[in-house]
Formats: C-alpha cells, sequence, structure tokens
C-alpha cells in the first residue's frame, strides 16, 4: 500500500513514523524523511513542536513467531508511550482510528482528573479536539533516540506477560502498564552532551493542553470545576465513533 504525503504545510502536522518491523506489519510502502546532507537515512531524529507532533510507531508479536500483537507508540518530546494491543494486522485506517482514540482518551483522562470538569466540559473539549483535523504523514524512520525507549517497553511488555502468565495484554493490561512506564523518570540528550530528567506524563499533559486547550478557554475552563468526572477511553471511542 503506497502512502503520498507532503511536509509541514498545515497547521497542526501528525508525523507517524513507522519501523520496519510496523511497515512490513501493515504491509505498508512508506517514503523516507528526507535527509539535508545525505546522512542517516532512515534514522532522522523526530521532532515535536508548537506545529507539529511526532510518533514513533514499533510492533512486536507477543511470543516468538505465534500470538497476538502490541503496538508501542512513543511521541518524541514527552517519551510518552502508548500501547495497543491488536489480535492481528489492522488496516491503515483501523490503526489510526485506534491511535486517534488512544492518544485524545489518554489526554482527556488527565486533564479531567486535573480539572474536575463535568459533563458538558468533557463533551465540548472532545468535540473540539476531534475537530482539529491535522494532515497525517506516514514515513518509514527509526529515531534511534527513541528506539532505546521502544526497546525498554518492549521488555517491559514481554516481562507483565511472563509474570501474570499472560498471552497476550487486553486494553486493560495495556492501558494500566502504560500508565506505569509514563510514570517512570526517563532521561534524554539535550544539545550535543548534556542530558536532561523528566516524567513523560508531565510532559505529555503540557503538550495536550497547549495544543488542544485554547489559551482564552483555559481560565474558563478551569474555573468551572465540579465534581470529578473522568470519561473512559471505552467511552470516548464510543463518543469519537458518533462525532
Amino acid at each position: 500500500m503506497a502512502i503520498n504525503t507532503y511536509w509541514f504545510v498545515n497547521m497542526y502536522t501528525v508525523i507517524m513514523s513507522a519501523t520496519n518491523a510496523f511497515s512490513k506489519w501493515l504491509k505498508l510502502e512508506l517514503p523516507r524523511i528526507p535527509s539535508p546532507d545525505g546522512k542517516r537515512i532512515g534514522t532522522q531524529p523526530l521532532l515535536t513542536n508548537e506545529l507539529q507532533v511526532s510518533w514513533q510507531c514499533h510492533v512486536i508479536q507477543n511470543f516468538y513467531k505465534h500470538g497476538e500483537y502490541t503496538v508501542i507508540a512513543i511521541e518524541a518530546n514527552s517519551r510518552y508511550c502508548i500501547l495497543m494491543p491488536f489480535v492481528s494486522a489492522p488496516t491503515l485506517e483501523e490503526f489510526e482510528r485506534v491511535f486517534f482514540a488512544s492518544w485524545y482518551g489518554h489526554f482527556v483522562n488527565y486533564y479531567t482528573q486535573q480539572c474536575n470538569l463535568n459533563q458538558h466540559n468533557i463533551d465540548s473539549m472532545i468535540h473540539s479536539i476531534m475537530n482539529l483535523n491535522p494532515t497525517i504523514n506516514w514515513v518509514r524512520n527509526t529515531d534511534m533516540s527513541i528506539n532505546g525507549h521502544v526497546s525498554d517497553t518492549e521488555q517491559w511488555v514481554k516481562q507483565m506477560l511472563v509474570d501474570y502468565d499472560l498471552q497476550y495484554l487486553n486494553e486493560e493490561d495495556a492501558t494500566g502498564l502504560a500508565n506505569h512506564i509514563n510514570s517512570l523518570q526517563k532521561r534524554a540528550k539535550k544539545g550535543q552532551s548534556s542530558s536532561k530528567k523528566f516524567i513523560p506524563i508531565d510532559r505529555f499533559i503540557d503538550d495536550g493542553i497547549s495544543r488542544f486547550i485554547e489559551t482564552k478557554n483555559k481560565s474558563k475552563t478551569q474555573s468551572s470545576m465540579q465534581k470529578n468526572n473522568v470519561v473512559s477511553l471505552e467511552e470516548f471511542r464510543n463518543r469519537l465513533s458518533k462525532i
């Protein structure tokens, strides 16, 4: 399946960077990220800023050559991971639907827990997020600075399967494990020589607030705090399907 892409022309772009394993799994023929100097082709660094968000996507089979699959998606700046279980390879459209529902659902859950939003605020926020309609650019690329985090996450998945004698991770298992991983301190390079410690979930929430919540509405939304009313990922997906 060939994917036509174009670069950074929209106000909000999502770069989906697929490893070789992920590309093969979904049978995708993807372009490489252009290399300015002709070096590091296929291993270009991914960038997240106010105009775009980049995710590294990888897939593992839960057991060697058999069993169900777990997709690992890690965001470039926060190193926030999303784990998505699949029985078999989906279509690209099906995967994007699951991915965006997971990404948006994770943010909605965290944000509503922090702000204790009422149901009207939650519905308005979900509707606003879904109307963003970002440009999605798929590429075949592995950011080596993120790849170490991908490998660590893969080990977490496989260790959980062994420790709890599981044949697969269901959605609840995957979400619980991802929450644990995202609460652990990470370290990533800052510049050429130094590195910085951070918690992925903190960066993930900060990015979501700046990206999904309009500045002019922040004070109004946060001043409307009422009883805690957290939307579940399943409920979010149900609402997503109706929009």
